[in-house]
Order: C-alpha cells, then sequence, then structure tokens
C-alpha cells in the first residue's frame, strides 16, 4: 500500500505515512467507489456514499442532549415545530420522541428569556435607584451637590427585556 500524499510504501498495519504523516486509505476496505458526477447527485447516491464512509454499524446516533441543542438552535433560528417534527421523523427518530424533544427544547428557550427578563429587569432597577438616590442626595445638601445618572445599565436592562421578549414570542409562535 502506497501512501496517497507523497507515494512512499508503507506496511498494511499503517494507519498514518511514515514519511510525511499523512492519514493512509485503506482503498481496498472502501470497495470500489461510486464515479458520481454532480449532476446526478440525489439522496439515494448521497445516502450511498454515505454508508461507503460510515457503514451504518459502526454509525452512533446523537444522544438526546445532542439533538436538543440542534433542535433548539433550529427554533431560534426560526424553523417551523412542523418541519422540524416532519424532519426528525425522517431520520429515524419515532414521532414521540421528536415532539418530546422540541417541547423540551422550546420549554428551555423559554426559561432562559425569563431568566434574561427578569436580570433585564435588574439592570434597570439598578440604574433608576442609583441615579435616584444620587439625585436625592443632591437635593437635600443646602450647598447643592452632584449626583451620578447612570443610563447605561437601565439601557442594558431595556436591551435584555426586549430581546428575551422577542425570542420568547418568536418560539412561541413556531
Amino acid at each position: 500500500m502506497q501512501c496517497t500524499a507523497c507515494g512512499v510504501e508503507q506496511q498494511q498495519e499503517n494507519k498514518f505515512c511514515t514519511a510525511c504523516g499523512e492519514q493512509v486509505a485503506d482503498v481496498q476496505a472502501l470497495g470500489e467507489i461510486p464515479k458520481l458526477g454532480v449532476d446526478s447527485l440525489n439522496s439515494q447516491s448521497i445516502a450511498e456514499l454515505a454508508e461507503i464512509a460510515e457503514p451504518a454499524e459502526t454509525r452512533t446516533a446523537l444522544d438526546p442532549e445532542a439533538q436538543g441543542a440542534l433542535v433548539t438552535t433550529a427554533l431560534l433560528k426560526g424553523t417551523q415545530s412542523a418541519t422540524l417534527l416532519q424532519s426528525m421523523v425522517e431520520g429515524g427518530i419515532s414521532e414521540e420522541n421528536a415532539r418530546n424533544i422540541i417541547v423540551t427544547a422550546k420549554t428551555e428557550i423559554m426559561r432562559k428569556c425569563m431568566r434574561s427578563f427578569f436580570w433585564g429587569i435588574v439592570w434597570i432597577a439598578v440604574g433608576v435607584s442609583v441615579s435616584i438616590i444620587t439625585y436625592s442626595m443632591a437635593a437635600s445638601d443646602s450647598a447643592g451637590g452632584t449626583y451620578v445618572i447612570l443610563w447605561g445599565p437601565a439601557v442594558y436592562g431595556i436591551y435584555k427585556c426586549g430581546k428575551a421578549l422577542y425570542q420568547w414570542f418568536k418560539v412561541n409562535n413556531l
């Protein structure tokens, strides 16, 4: 067997080339790879190529946590629940499990939205409270005084609340 990168002869058990370090492909193990043009690619030929690259016996299914992360990402990007359900069922997941994964992902997104909204309210309260307290202290001083208006935390809080509400309604309507 020869290295496809540098052409140096390799022993059969080598996985990497001893000269250049490239991975040595065992062409006999792959069998004959069909020659397909770009125009002839369809779902069946892609599935055949995937089977050659990684036979079904060696493929590992995504764990539930990874499935949930993919569904969460798809929901946040605006993919409809029905579309997700259909693609998951076509991918070999039972309809009941697919529905459970989608509901769990939606619940997790809404929980994060509520937490983000809460912290947005906290930021607004801190900014407004410090501004009011320092103004009242300055106003009560007979010689006058200085006060601080913390508009930065208030604006950041408004942003966090707005973003949380946007995601909440976006996911709720999918």
